[in-house]
């Protein structure tokens, strides 16, 4: 069968792989000028004008949990290297208070002040643990359709933190991150929180390199989609310059709150479950700036630290300790603190079109499922399993076993 994939990212990319193993023609349809979608490897999809050719930097997707399964083993499967990563983050609030990782206390801190934060981290680590150890033991289903706010909502360090991590995983501000479904949030501490963490060998990029060079069709890049028009016969992209094509099935590989606008005459069911899904668009900032450390008597920083300002709660990822680089220049990835980074400091800005979770929209996650290949449309990304990587891949994967098992059904 011959199928188009509208969407160059993770799970676009993964799902044209596994279709290609398959025996089928396949050809990824994508908007911008590089594929990746949050992937954003620099010196590899990316290019940074002041960044070195030899080193990579990651502007989008950094870490991996060893949990992720299946991502693993596409990796695996790919013969792609991955590295142990060590992950530590620390808290620094506008009033100065601070709650450390180990590996920023054993780097900067000493005498009986290391013991005091230690104590300090501690009674954040239990009494997180304490509340995720409770969720843990209730099924998943009494977590449905109920909003993070329900278990998150009083001002205690360790609810900060909780959320902190969550606006992490999911690139949402943190002053919505209480909306987001709470089945989505616990899911994340449930399977990955206390895992090992891995970091891909010579850029997240170069798996999709990979997997660019394997495929039995080919890449658009710049591609202007105007409308998808379905038929019994099959699908046809028809292109903003007035030509179209013809497809045997489509797989859309796009933001949720995008589907509608590409589908001409969706179905009832599909605008009841696409209606709901809001566009969010997270900048992260690619950087050279101490930032303020030194306010706070630090040197030298964890992977992933978290800043309070006046616009609310950010983060900082040292990238120079997550590629594994040498520690001068230092680079670091930061998300919602801009005013924290000198303007001359700033290397490249990108911005990534990611969905905005609520209860509302993800209550059809599971419908969107079951009526994968109605109309000869499929629908893969992280928000239909965890919105992450892992689900990214898992979605490609369930896709084109249905895609196989239809195919021995119809012979």
């Amino acid at each position: 069968m011959k199928f188009a994939i509208i969407g160059g990212g993770a799970s676009g990319m993964v799902t044209a792989y596994y279709l290609s193993k398959q025996g089928h023609t396949v050809n990824v349809f994508e908007k911008k000028a590089t594929l990746g979608g949050h992937i954003r490897t620099v010196n590899k999809n990316i290019k940074v004008p002041n960044v070195p050719q030899n080193i990579t930097l990651e502007g989008g997707v950094v870490e991996f949990s060893s949990n992720f399964k299946h991502f693993i083993s596409l990796m695996d499967e790919l013969n792609v290297n991955l590295e142990p990563l060590e992950v530590g983050s620390a808290l620094f609030k506008r009033n100065k208070k601070r709650f450390l990782s180990p590996s920023v206390i054993t780097g900067n801190i000493k005498g009986l002040a290391f013991i005091l934060e230690f104590f300090k981290l501690a009674y954040v680590y239990l009494s997180a643990n304490w509340l995720l150890l409770q969720i843990y033991f209730k099924p998943s289903s009494s977590l449905r359709d109920r909003p993070f706010a329900d278990y998150v909502s009083k001002h205690q360090v360790k609810n900060t933190w909780l959320k902190l991590f969550t606006m992490y995983c999911f690139s949402i501000p943190y002053k919505a991150i209480t909306k987001v479904p709470a089945e989505l949030a616990f899911n994340i501490f449930r399977r990955y929180f206390w895992a090992n963490w891995k970091r891909i060998d010579g850029g997240v990029y170069s798996y999709i390199e990979k997997i660019e060079r394997l495929l039995n069709g080919k890449v658009i890049l710049n591609a202007e989609i105007e409308t998808v028009l379905r038929s019994d016969s099959g699908v046809t992209l028809q292109f903003a310059d007035g030509s179209s094509e013809h497809f045997d099935k489509l797989i859309l590989a796009v933001p949720p709150d995008q589907v509608l606008r590409l589908i001409s005459e969706p179905t009832a069911s599909e605008v009841k479950f696409f209606s709901p899904w809001k566009a969010n668009i997270a900048k992260t900032v690619l950087h050279r700036d101490p930032l303020i450390y030194p306010r706070f008597e630090i040197s030298q920083p964890s992977e992933f630290d978290f800043f309070q300002t006046q616009a609310g709660w950010g983060y900082n990822a040292s990238l120079t300790r997550i590629c594994n680089l040498p520690k001068k220049p230092q680079y670091s990835l930061a998300y919602n603190i801009d005013n924290l980074i000198a303007e001359q400091n700033i290397l490249q800005t990108f911005e990534h079109h990611t969905p905005l979770y609520s209860v509302d929209a993800f209550q059809y996650r599971r419908n969107i499922i079951d009526n994968n290949g109605n109309n000869h449309t499929y629908h893969v990304g992280a928000y239909l399993y965890d919105g992450l990587h892992e689900g990214a891949v898992l979605s490609a994967k369930k896709v084109a076993k249905l895609v196989q098992k239809r195919e021995s059904n119809e012979h």
